[in-house]
């Protein structure tokens, strides 16, 4: 039967909200989708408990990994600092669920452990985003006259006002298969203009703006 390897990764007790965590297991997982297994996180001191299905999931070959997404219905103030415990496996008394290894083997106890979510000022953070602008005519010669248009599609997408452009840093712009533009920036803090961290990946589609926006952490 499975096992779990060593201790969940990172092996800091203290992570950033949306970073990735990990546990690795002694053998190939059955990680066939319905996924097998029950996942629940549960934060101390609020009402924030998550299952497998309000998180981000992956299971592949010996591993578990899963992220908490902070912009969807997630009160980022009342949960930094705090004590955050997982279990995984058969979560409840009536639950069928378990972890198995790829020959139908259940893991014989639930893996269990805890973390804190890293204390920080979020007026001192900064955010970086990918957005994918489809259906837009470009080319490699035309793609940075885009920038200003990309500013002013990001600027309503996030419900800034225009003031606030400047806090928008474009670090790449660039035309994918004539139609398609990508571009990677940063959105900096009001307070200083720097910041070090971003949040989590996670997809947020504008079908008036034609946008994907991808957060990722750094």
């Amino acid at each position: 039967p499975p096992g779990q390897y060593g201790q969940a990764l990172p092996l800091r007790d203290t992570v950033l909200l949306g970073e990735e965590l990990v546990v690795v297991f002694t053998e190939p997982l059955c990680c066939k989708k319905p996924f097998t297994f029950d996942l629940r996180v549960i934060i101390d001191g609020t009402d924030y408990e998550f299952d497998r299905e309000e998180l981000q999931v992956v299971c592949e070959n010996r591993k578990i990994a899963f992220q908490i997404d902070p912009t969807v219905g997630v009160d980022v103030d009342q949960i930094m600092g705090k004590t955050f415990n997982v279990e995984i496996g058969k979560v409840g008394v009536n639950s069928k669920s378990n972890i198995f290894d790829a020959n139908g083997n259940p893991i014989k106890r639930n893996v269990k452990f805890s973390k804190t979510f890293a204390n920080i000022d979020l007026d001192e953070v900064s955010s970086s985003f990918t957005f994918v602008l489809d259906n837009i005519a470009c080319s490699d010669d035309t793609v940075d006259a885009l920038a200003d248009e990309v500013k002013n599609k990001i600027v309503i997408l996030l419900e800034l006002d225009t003031s606030e452009a400047n806090r928008i840093v474009l670090s790449s712009v660039r035309c994918e298969n004539g139609d398609t533009v990508i571009t990677t920036l940063t959105f900096l803090p009001s307070s200083t203009g720097r910041g070090g961290r971003s949040l989590r990946t996670v997809s947020l589609s504008s079908a008036a703006a034609g946008i994907e926006k991808q957060h990722s952490i750094n």
